[in-house]
């Protein structure tokens, strides 16, 4: 028997088939630069993981994890002059060992402050995932004890410029799937299946926003008044 033709047809098949693996993860694993603060520590201290060498940090704020995860990222590198530095550094996502996305990411340095930085960066991954920013790489949902599942939210400040407004007045703007940017003047919550979740009370002239993690088909409360939102 011949054998060759069998083990190039192997060799293809398994070719498609890593070829098909690593489409499939990139479609789970995505990064976008939002115009938000870093949220304040408090915030976020049940969600926070950090890894550091000499000066340079890297860390997440996981936000939910539930078939895809979702997490704040920054990166900062220690530099204590009055210089102003503008840059890109590079970012991949891997997961089994194999990178499924590549990309670079905006950092920034002003004269006031001691870090060169990226921009709050929210990355979409999938479960078990490493996040990897020059030499340095973290696993946002393997290093906390507790799981993240949605709804969940966090709190900070930012600009958003194309805010879509529901017929309550509540404000969203979707970054990933069931991601949302939002904000909202009154009393309200979020309701998702038997889960009701009342939200604080903020200050949208302040820039004050939340970052929201859905759980499918949800609604939001404002102020007596509900309407839909998510998938």
């Amino acid at each position: 028997m011949n054998w060759k033709p069998i083990a190039l047809a192997s060799i293809i098949l398994l070719a498609l088939l890593s070829s098909f693996y690593l489409y499939r993860m990139s479609e789970e694993a995505s990064v976008k630069e939002l115009k938000i603060l870093w949220p304040d520590l408090d915030e976020i201290s049940s969600k926070l993981c950090m890894v550091n060498s000499t000066h340079h940090y890297l860390e997440s704020a996981l936000l939910s994890c539930e078939g895809s995860c979702y997490s704040l990222v920054r990166y900062r590198i220690y530099l204590p002059t009055d210089d102003e530095l503008e840059m890109s550094l590079p970012l991949q996502i891997l997961k089994d060992g194999r990178v499924i996305l590549s990309t670079n990411v905006s950092a920034f340095k002003r004269n006031y402050t001691v870090f060169i930085q990226t921009v709050a960066l929210l990355v979409k991954f999938p479960r078990g995932a490493e996040i990897k920013v020059l030499n340095m790489s973290i696993r946002p949902n393997e290093c906390l004890k507790s799981e993240m599942e949605p709804p969940q939210v966090i709190y900070t400040r930012g600009i958003i410029d194309d805010w879509i407004i529901l017929k309550n007045g509540f404000r969203i703007y979707k970054i990933f799937d069931d991601v949302y940017a939002a904000t909202w003047r009154g009393n309200a919550s979020l309701i998702c299946g038997g889960i009701k979740l009342n939200l604080r009370n903020i200050e949208p002239i302040k820039g004050e926003i939340a970052i929201i993690s859905l759980k499918g088909r949800c609604e939001v409360e404002l102020n007596g008044e509900r309407a839909p939102i998510g998938s």
